[in-house]
């Protein structure tokens, strides 16, 4: 989100993360639109910059794992921003 957003951390995560293979849980595009929706419904962006950034995020080439439902809610409750996508460390 913050590469797509144009925020200062951009430029340094682009670099990370090129020629990576990025893994994440398939969750991640309703994640995604949340943030956009929930910027949009703040006045953070116009609806058309909120589509423009979800199409940025199609073009991102993701793989998603596929995680074993029932860890799903005591990931949840990690205390953690991001925790959810620990499990994706084993699909490494």
């Amino acid at each position: 989100m913050r590469a797509i957003a144009c925020e200062p951390e951009r430029d340094r995560i682009i670099q990370l993360t090129t020629g990576c293979s990025l893994i994440g849980p398939g969750s991640i595009p309703w994640e995604v639109g949340n943030a956009f929706s929930a910027m949009f419904k703040q006045n953070r962006l116009t609806l058309e910059e909120a589509q423009k950034g979800f199409a940025i995020f199609e073009e991102i080439s993701l793989r998603y794992s596929k995680e074993s439902w029932p860890r799903g809610p005591g990931i949840a409750l990690a205390p953690h921003r991001g925790a959810e996508l620990f499990p994706c460390l084993n699909s490494i």
